[in-house]
């Protein structure tokens, strides 16, 4: 029978360098100081439960078609979990959005892309633009162009 074994250690933090009491206190404190190994079952109280379902290793696993059935279940309600969590947040994102229009003699920052940026602008790495402009909106095409 295998045991799993646990580490526990004690650090101290590192002293001041005028204070030579911490330093001494320190230095004799650390001689002594050992890895010491215990066993799971004294430190958490009971046996070591695996990973997988949390159930307890001794127990009779389930095997087959039912272990199956149980991790798609499983499956199933975390992703509609996740689905429930993301409809959330998109509707409270869409709430909160402002539709974008433009009218004529507006002013604009126009986005430029990192290659771009490079050839016409002269600069490169993170001193280059973002953003050109401020342009004059001259003609209106629809809403946002």
């Amino acid at each position: 029978m295998v045991e799993n074994v646990g580490h526990q250690s004690v650090g101290l933090r590192s002293t001041n360098r005028r204070s030579p009491v911490l330093r001494s206190l320190k230095r004799r404190l650390t001689r002594f100081i050992r890895f010491v190994t215990i066993s799971t079952k004294a430190y958490y109280g009971g046996k070591c439960r695996s990973p997988i379902c949390w159930t307890e290793i001794d127990e009779s696993q389930i095997t087959g078609p039912e272990i199956i059935q149980e991790m798609t279940d499983k499956i199933h309600h975390i992703r509609d979990n996740l689905l429930a969590a993301r409809s959330q947040h998109k509707n409270y994102a869409d709430k909160r959005r402002k539709p974008l229009e433009f009218q004529i003699d507006d002013l604009v920052l126009l986005k430029v892309s990192p290659w771009k940026r490079v050839v016409r602008f002269g600069k490169k790495g993170n001193l280059a633009p973002r953003y050109v402009g401020p342009f004059k909106i001259l003609e209106r095409i629809g809403k946002v162009a």
